[in-house]
């Protein structure tokens, strides 16, 4: 169910539009196919993660001009993917702001795509993007990737191995692989 941002109404998840006030519904993003980045127009600044970690001078993702800002404590927020969405926690010293509400030490708050976050000097927008996926069977000999449809599916014969070694992938299933196909 896609819940409206505007009356909290609870839509069918194929609706682009609220069934109870008519107001458009934002996309869903599935958290563990999505990358959360935090972009600065003002220099920049582009800070990606898929992960999730600790932000600030001295976190997980840094940057130049964030480590330069004082006003940004060395570990200011903790950043995670809960499996539904991507939340922030501030744990520093000075109160972010998301969307112009201050957040308080300790309290987790959940990031939209197009939301705004000011850490100290720092002007962020948030952007959600899906990440791909693909399957792929690896041959145990020779590391060569076969893409596949599915988990379900199977290669019988690497055709990059010798004769003694060309059956062994037939044993190997299938994983999904993010990003791009190379």
């Amino acid at each position: 169910m896609k819940e409206c941002l505007y009356c909290t109404f609870e839509n069918d998840d194929d609706s682009t539009v609220c069934e109870n006030c008519g107001a458009t519904l934002a996309k869903i993003f599935n958290p563990t196919r999505t990358k959360l980045s935090f972009y600065n127009p003002a220099n920049r600044d582009l800070i990606t993660t898929i992960n999730g970690g600790v932000f600030g001078r001295e976190g997980d993702f840094t940057s130049p001009s964030l480590q330069e800002d004082k006003t940004i404590s060395r570990y200011h927020l903790e950043v995670e993917n809960n499996g539904d969405c991507w939340n922030i926690t501030h744990i520093g010293k000075n109160k972010p702001k998301l969307n112009g509400i201050s957040l308080d030490t300790g309290i987790k708050a959940k990031l939209n795509h197009n939301d705004y976050l000011n850490i100290g000097n720092q002007l962020y927008k948030i952007r959600l993007e899906e990440i791909k996926s693909h399957f792929v069977i690896i041959c145990p000999c020779c590391n060569h990737k076969y893409s596949v449809d599915s988990l379900d599916s199977r290669i019988q014969i690497c055709v990059y191995c010798d004769d003694k070694d060309k059956h062994k992938i037939s044993k190997e299933k299938a994983v999904e692989v993010f990003g791009s196909e190379d």
